[in-house]
């Protein structure tokens, strides 16, 4: 991530590894997402929010084909076998009270 410094990153990554190589791995929690659970996930989306960058909204998501769903599927199980993901970009804005 840009925003931590190439030392305190290493850090981190050493102690995650350290972390994954003294636990016991739950496999249940490495299986691939499987097509009831994206649409439990897409069914459990809040409509009228607000989209990112991608100007990909929810009412877009929940209005996907079948087809485009598997493919968002693979998308999604690619990223976990991975540890990799595409996404890396956020819109910030700050929303000030009133008396601030």
């Amino acid at each position: 991530h840009p925003t931590v410094d190439q030392l305190t990153k290493e850090a981190l990554l050493d102690d995650a590894d350290m972390i994954a190589n003294s636990s016991t791995p739950n496999d249940e929690l490495n299986l691939p997402f499987s097509i009831e659970e994206l649409n439990s996930a897409i069914k459990s989306l809040k409509s009228g929010k607000a989209s990112s960058f991608d100007l990909i909204s929810n009412e877009i998501i929940k209005s996907l084909s079948s087809s485009a769903r598997t493919l968002l599927l693979k998308l999604f199980n690619m990223c976990l076998s991975t540890g990799t993901y595409l996404w890396s970009q956020s819109f910030i804005t700050p929303l000030l009270k009133k008396g601030c």
